[in-house]
Protein backbone atom coordinates (compact mmCIF):
# COMPACT_ATOMS: atom_id res chain seq x y z
CA UNK A 1 0.00 0.00 0.00
CA UNK A 2 0.92 3.38 -1.03
CA UNK A 3 2.33 5.76 2.19
CA UNK A 4 0.13 8.30 1.36
CA UNK A 5 -2.58 5.48 1.32
CA UNK A 6 -1.89 4.44 4.94
CA UNK A 7 -1.34 7.74 6.92
CA UNK A 8 -5.06 8.93 5.23
CA UNK A 9 -6.26 5.75 6.45
CA UNK A 10 -4.06 5.97 10.44
CA UNK A 11 -5.50 9.68 10.85
CA UNK A 12 -8.72 9.69 8.77
CA UNK A 13 -10.98 8.30 11.96
CA UNK A 14 -13.56 5.61 11.75
CA UNK A 15 -15.00 6.96 8.35
CA UNK A 16 -12.39 6.29 6.35
CA UNK A 17 -11.67 2.89 7.76
CA UNK A 18 -14.96 1.85 7.34
CA UNK A 19 -14.89 3.37 3.58
CA UNK A 20 -11.68 1.38 3.22
CA UNK A 21 -13.33 -1.56 4.60
CA UNK A 22 -16.48 -1.06 2.00
CA UNK A 23 -14.24 -0.91 -0.54
CA UNK A 24 -12.27 -3.60 -0.17
CA UNK A 25 -15.09 -6.06 0.54
CA UNK A 26 -16.75 -4.53 -2.60
CA UNK A 27 -13.48 -5.47 -4.21
CA UNK A 28 -13.48 -9.24 -3.36
CA UNK A 29 -16.96 -9.62 -3.62
CA UNK A 30 -16.72 -8.46 -7.28
CA UNK A 31 -13.82 -11.02 -7.57
CA UNK A 32 -15.69 -13.76 -6.42
CA UNK A 33 -18.68 -12.65 -9.07
CA UNK A 34 -16.64 -12.32 -11.95
CA UNK A 35 -15.14 -16.14 -10.75
CA UNK A 36 -18.97 -17.24 -10.34
CA UNK A 37 -19.31 -15.20 -14.08
CA UNK A 38 -16.32 -17.30 -15.24
CA UNK A 39 -17.59 -20.30 -14.34
CA UNK A 40 -20.86 -20.07 -15.38
CA UNK A 41 -19.24 -19.33 -18.62
CA UNK A 42 -17.77 -21.99 -18.46
CA UNK A 43 -20.58 -24.63 -17.60
CA UNK A 44 -22.88 -23.19 -20.53
CA UNK A 45 -20.10 -24.19 -22.86
CA UNK A 46 -19.89 -27.15 -21.75
CA UNK A 47 -23.32 -27.45 -21.67
CA UNK A 48 -23.73 -26.20 -25.22
CA UNK A 49 -20.37 -28.65 -26.33
CA UNK A 50 -22.62 -31.82 -25.22
CA UNK A 51 -25.91 -30.36 -26.82
CA UNK A 52 -23.71 -29.65 -30.13
CA UNK A 53 -22.25 -33.60 -29.94
CA UNK A 54 -25.64 -35.08 -29.19
CA UNK A 55 -26.99 -33.47 -31.88
CA UNK A 56 -24.05 -33.82 -34.39
CA UNK A 57 -24.24 -37.64 -33.05
CA UNK A 58 -28.50 -37.96 -34.15
CA UNK A 59 -27.02 -36.11 -37.70
CA UNK A 60 -24.73 -39.02 -38.10
CA UNK A 61 -27.53 -41.87 -37.39
CA UNK A 62 -29.79 -39.91 -39.25
CA UNK A 63 -27.34 -40.27 -42.41
CA UNK A 64 -26.73 -43.50 -41.40
CA UNK A 65 -30.07 -44.93 -41.24
CA UNK A 66 -30.69 -43.26 -44.29
CA UNK A 67 -27.70 -44.45 -46.46
CA UNK A 68 -29.00 -48.06 -45.34
CA UNK A 69 -32.46 -47.56 -46.69
CA UNK A 70 -31.55 -46.18 -49.83
CA UNK A 71 -29.30 -49.14 -49.99
CA UNK A 72 -32.07 -51.64 -49.17
CA UNK A 73 -34.09 -49.92 -51.59
CA UNK A 74 -31.64 -50.30 -54.38
CA UNK A 75 -31.46 -53.82 -53.55
CA UNK A 76 -34.81 -54.52 -53.70
CA UNK A 77 -35.39 -52.87 -56.63
CA UNK A 78 -32.42 -54.66 -58.95
CA UNK A 79 -34.40 -58.04 -57.17
CA UNK A 80 -37.90 -57.10 -58.26
CA UNK A 81 -35.80 -56.09 -61.58
CA UNK A 82 -34.09 -59.82 -61.97
CA UNK A 83 -37.48 -61.03 -60.47
CA UNK A 84 -39.49 -59.40 -63.52
CA UNK A 85 -36.83 -60.61 -66.21
CA UNK A 86 -37.06 -64.19 -64.84
CA UNK A 87 -41.29 -63.55 -65.08
CA UNK A 88 -40.64 -62.83 -68.80
CA UNK A 89 -38.22 -65.81 -69.37
CA UNK A 90 -40.65 -68.15 -67.92
CA UNK A 91 -44.35 -66.56 -70.42
CA UNK A 92 -41.99 -66.93 -72.97
CA UNK A 93 -40.93 -70.44 -72.16
CA UNK A 94 -44.93 -71.04 -71.68
CA UNK A 95 -45.86 -69.18 -75.10
CA UNK A 96 -43.03 -71.60 -76.83
CA UNK A 97 -44.64 -74.65 -75.21
CA UNK A 98 -47.79 -73.28 -76.04
CA UNK A 99 -46.89 -72.96 -79.46
CA UNK A 100 -45.04 -76.57 -79.44
CA UNK A 101 -48.58 -78.12 -78.64
CA UNK A 102 -50.28 -76.17 -81.01
CA UNK A 103 -48.49 -77.20 -83.33
CA UNK A 104 -48.45 -80.83 -82.54
CA UNK A 105 -52.11 -80.77 -82.11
Amino acid sequence: MEEPLINILLNGGANIAFAYFLYMQNQQLQKRADERELKQDKREADIRARYDKVISDMYEREDAIRRELVQEINDLDKKVTTLETKIQHIFKIVDEIKAQFLRAG
